[in-house]
């Protein structure tokens, strides 16, 4: 036996920011082209329960921020997903699963999750999408949508 050590590192960029929807705020617009400014980007959100109730005019405000936008188009509307223990089951993976096949999101598009700390966290419901990072969410590895996490 030979004992093998493989380091695997990843890296993310962490974006503070305030009224992340409000029209005269780019940083995720910024996020999403930083890719490629040429290109069309899709993406779908999917927003926590407790966040659409806390703010009833979220889903609306994240249309109207991307309206304008050549470079990016909403997917859908935003949907409304449970968090927490509520989000933990199998019915609602696979849901989840079908929307983003339905959906026909690639490599150049991205799932944007807003809640709180619990729902971003893979121990979730969306535990698919957390693992999209990583190509590991069903999607073939070229396929796989990028992850943005919007914190409440």
């Amino acid at each position: 036996m030979f004992p093998v050590e493989i380091n695997v590192g990843y890296g993310y960029e962490i974006h503070f920011t305030r009224d992340v929807f409000s029209r005269g705020n780019h940083v995720l617009k910024d996020i999403i082209n930083s890719r490629d400014m040429k290109r069309r980007h899709e993406i779908i959100f999917f927003l926590e329960k407790k966040i659409a109730a806390l703010y009833p005019g979220i889903s609306d405000g994240i249309a109207d921020y991307f309206r304008a936008e050549k470079n990016i188009s909403l997917v859908s509307k935003p949907l409304v997903m449970p968090g927490g223990e509520d989000g933990k089951n199998f019915e609602l993976t696979g849901k989840l699963c079908r929307m983003l096949a339905d959906s026909h999101l690639c490599r150049q598009s991205f799932v944007c999750i807003v809640g709180g700390g619990r729902f971003l966290t893979p121990s979730v419901s969306p535990h698919q999408l957390s693992t999209a990072e990583s190509g590991r969410s069903g999607f073939p590895r070229p396929y796989s949508p990028r992850m943005i996490r919007v914190s409440v």
